[in-house]
Formats: structure tokens, sequence, C-alpha cells
């Protein structure tokens, strides 16, 4: 990401190609200080955004040892707020 910090008030798309070595805990993706965190969470993903809700998939299934792409997209304001590819 460039430009301005985001955080309460901003959408944003957050994307990575990864290929986890095991599937166990939580294991982090994308941060950015205090505004959100974009994790793996055992086979699943999940983007906090502290202080305010844990936004989890369901169904994703990360495999361990194969690349795979996962995304998230997060609206404010939006019923769910955060969409998961």
């Amino acid at each position: 990401m460039t430009g301005g910090d985001v955080g309460a008030g901003t959408s944003y798309t957050l994307a990575a190609w990864i290929n986890p070595s095991d599937l166990s805990g939580d294991q982090g993706l994308i941060s950015r200080d205090f505004s959100f965190g974009f994790k793996m969470t055992g086979s699943s993903l999940r983007l906090t955004t502290p202080s305010i809700k844990d936004h989890t998939a369901s169904g994703v299934g990360l495999v361990a040892g194969e690349w795979q792409h996962v995304a998230v997209s997060f609206n404010t304001g939006q019923a769910g707020g955060a969409k998961f590819y």
C-alpha cells in the first residue's frame, strides 16, 4: 500500500500468495501498525481490526505445502465488513 494511513473510515483490499509449511495457530500475513492484521488461523483466514472486530472466513480450507492466493476486501460501514477470496 502506498499513500495515507489505512484505518477507520477506509475501504481496502489485501492479497498475498502463501505456501504455509504448517497450519497451526495464528500466523500473520499482512499488517499495518494498529490498523489491521490479515492472518491465517488454522486452515482459515482472519482480518482483525484492533478494538473493533475480528472477521473470520468460513470454509476456506487452506492447505499446507501448496501455493495459494488469498485476499480480503474490507468495506467500512458495510454489513459483515470483510469479504474473503
